[in-house]
């Protein structure tokens, strides 16, 4: 009996604690999941958004016609937009371009209407075209004539035809790969009043799904979000009527597979980062405007900045050095003077006298005398050769610039004494 209890509350405790691993679990996920937040869109965009208010932009189906029966599985598409230039910015890969979508298949970014846009492979029956004009930065122009759509039929139409008059919601962003938030979400709405109420009650509604995570929004308008996790997210649009139901179309609801890459180099993520101003991306708003992307930063500005510092110091380094030859001579005098002026004490009573008497006149020629009888001539010789190198190196004979020492007694040098 100890034993049968003994198991029982071992089993108990086993599925407690998986009753426990499967509620963290679920905690863990919804917190995961209530990581999606709307921010509000970069600076740059709503400045070059501004800049494209003086367009008016039309779009038109040339081809295929309207209930067009075609005999043939490819199709070509040909459209005509005015009052807006389409064309795609080289060196930022940017500009107003046309999105053209086939049923519920990828939309594509036309960047060139010189050429047929071309669709193969295509089922037979009834087909639903759609365009619409999009910013450099891919949210779609939200104005009635900046949108269009056609039906034609391949070898025969379907018996339902009315899924092209239904209220329609045409997928737009995000989709491929963004490489920075915050991520564009965006769609455009067709067969719908476009203040979403009727007589004081609400006419549509959308419900975005990412990841699992759903919320509901209920104005036209591009929403940019955050919290996307990195790798592959899926996202499901869902358009609804003013109850919530789901307004029955074909092409409703829809879902994108979108790729998260953060660290994008490229130009678009650069933008949704901050890094970039409207400035910065003239080019991408008309072919007239010049372009003034910034480079990226490279490190060759530094040696160069290094090289000129390395180049001012050697100068200095060669000017000290005849300072210190200069100061080297005077010791190697200094080295000379006490051999021979150490026993002479008889010069110094003399210049004592010459300089407590400066004004007597009988000083003087005694001076000259003693200066003559002095036999070692050419000790003061050689000290006035140097003393005359460290006065810049004067022409003067050295009996001469002794005596001349002698009569003005007011300046002996220290060795003419």
């Amino acid at each position: 009996m100890k034993g049968w209890q003994i198991h029982w509350q071992r089993a108990i405790a086993i599925v407690l604690c998986l009753v426990l691993l499967w509620s963290v679990g679920d905690k863990a996920a919804a917190k995961s999941s209530d990581s999606l937040a709307e921010v509000a869109p970069p600076v740059a965009i709503e400045d070059m958004k501004d800049w494209f208010d003086r367009y008016e932009p039309q779009l038109k189906i040339l081809s295929p016609k309207a209930n067009q029966t075609l005999q043939s599985r490819n199709v070509a598409v040909n459209l005509s937009v005015q009052g807006l230039p389409i064309f795609q910015d080289e060196r930022t890969g940017l500009g107003p371009h046309v999105e053209v979508m086939l049923d519920d298949l990828p939309s594509r970014s036309v960047y060139d209407l010189s050429k047929p846009i071309e669709f193969s492979d295509l089922k037979p029956g009834t087909h639903l075209l759609r365009a619409f004009l999009v910013y450099p930065w891919g949210e779609s122009i939200k104005t009635p004539l900046a949108y269009a759509q056609t039906t034609f039929h391949l070898y025969t139409a379907d018996e339902d035809t009315q899924a092209a008059n239904l209220p329609l919601l045409t997928y737009n962003q995000p989709t491929g790969t963004y490489g920075a938030e915050p991520v564009l979400l965006d769609f455009y709405l067709s067969n719908l009043p476009l203040d979403r109420q009727f007589n004081n009650e609400n006419v549509w509604q959308v419900r975005c799904t990412i990841n699992g995570q759903s919320f509901t929004v209920d104005r036209w308008q591009a929403y940019y979000l955050t919290g996307l996790q990195p790798g592959d997210n899926w996202v499901r649009l869902e358009l609804l009527d003013g109850n919530g139901q789901r307004i029955p179309s074909p092409y409703n609801p829809i879902t994108r597979l979108v790729t998260y890459q953060p660290n994008g180099k490229d130009v678009l993520s650069r933008l949704l980062r901050g890094e970039l101003a409207a400035k910065n991306l003239q080019s991408s708003l008309s072919p007239e405007l010049p372009s003034n992307l910034p480079a990226e930063p490279t490190p060759e500005p530094v040696p160069f900045v290094e090289e000129p510092t390395s180049a001012l110091k050697a100068p200095v380094a060669q000017e000290s050095a005849p300072t210190s030859t200069t100061e080297e001579t005077p010791l190697t005098v200094e080295s000379v003077e006490p051999a021979p002026l150490a026993p002479e004490p008889t010069p110094e009573p003399a210049v004592k006298t010459a300089e407590e008497t400066p004004s007597a006149p009988k000083a003087m020629p005694k001076a000259t005398p003693k200066a003559t009888e002095t036999p070692p001539f050419g000790t003061c010789a050689t000290k006035a050769l140097l003393a005359a190198s460290k006065s810049l190196q004067e022409s003067r004979k050295p009996s001469a610039f002794c005596a001349h020492q002698a009569a003005s007694p007011l300046q002996p040098l220290p060795f003419c004494r």
